[in-house]
């Protein structure tokens, strides 16, 4: 694979492939997304409640779950399985069925649902709120992770690293709490003063991103955590990790790859807003993102130029 480096990057924006697919609902507004069991489905949130089915390689709507009467705040699925959590403005949390729209577990939490990750290797997932993130389940068994101890901070950003052992909570100052799930321990990093946008952990390092163009590295050793700023060409808002090769997403609307090992920087697609999530699909050379105010759209790694021969 070519590495390409921040000039070529900047030169080649007008080469950059259009999207895939987009997901667009027709009945009401839908911007929060994510990958079903293996990747099949594209699930669309929309501000009427409504969850919208998609076929993922041909965006065509092949059922709707109406399980919510409120605006849905976020949704996330397990990719092993047939689970989808999805949480709502009234703070309503919702087990389901991707496969037959049916409802394993229906719970109220106390605050409208923001985010909704699932927890790798278990049944949990992590439901945040403005300022408190629960671990919930099927079995409607709820343990409250954080306790809002950030005075005036809310919750901006939350992840799980792959081994579901650790729950990284970033906040609007620049904080970032990992909390260790096995023990209890927590640890504070201080990133900057921007609101923690997006985030990946692994069992030994975390990335973050805060609107600036500076890709932030903690990594975990004996003494503590080393901290590393690469300075990249572009705010950053969003990102993915995978191995040591990391999908960002900037406020231009570019989305590229960089690598960890050798510090250059991909092409992938460009699009017309700043992407707000980035999630991988699990078998394909796919991107799912998601805006705060366009459609849902997948883009395909190997429609990037750097890829063609």
């Amino acid at each position: 694979m070519k590495f390409f480096s921040l000039l070529l990057v900047s030169g080649l924006v007008g080469w950059l492939s259009p999207p895939r697919r987009s997901f667009v609902y027709p009945t009401s507004p839908a911007v929060k997304a994510t990958f079903s069991k293996e990747g099949r489905l594209v699930l669309v949130g929309a501000q009427s409640g409504t969850i919208a089915l998609f076929h993922s390689r041909t965006a065509l709507l092949v059922g709707e779950f109406s399980g919510h009467q409120q605006p849905v705040g976020d949704l996330d699925s397990w990719l092993d399985r047939d689970t989808v959590v999805s949480g709502d403005a009234g703070g309503n949390v919702l087990f389901w069925r991707s496969a037959t729209q049916g409802v394993l577990q229906r719970m109220r939490l106390p605050t409208p649902v923001r985010q909704v990750r699932v927890r790798p290797r278990s049944n949990q997932a992590a439901i945040a709120g403005k300022r408190l993130v629960w671990l919930v389940d099927p079995k409607n068994t709820r343990q409250l992770i954080t306790d809002g101890a950030f005075g005036s901070a809310d919750i901006s950003s939350i992840a799980f690293s792959p081994d579901g052992l650790y729950l990284a909570v970033g906040y609007t100052n620049g904080s970032i709490v990992v909390n260790n799930l096995a023990n209890g321990q927590q640890k504070r990093l201080k990133g900057s003063t921007g609101p923690v946008r997006d985030m990946a952990v692994r069992h030994d390092s975390l990335l973050a991103v805060t609107g600036s163009p500076v890709l932030t590295l903690w990594h975990r050793q004996p003494g503590g955590w080393n901290k590393r700023a690469m300075t990249l060409s572009r705010p950053l808002t969003s990102l993915a990790l995978t191995g040591s090769t990391v999908t960002l997403g900037a406020q231009t609307g570019e989305l590229t790859r960089f690598s960890l090992l050798s510090q250059q920087e991909q092409p992938v697609a460009t699009s017309d807003a700043p992407p707000r999530s980035i999630r991988l699909h699990p078998y394909e050379g796919l991107l799912l993102t998601t805006f705060d105010t366009q459609t849902p759209k997948t883009w395909r790694l190997a429609d990037s130029p750097a890829s063609q021969p």
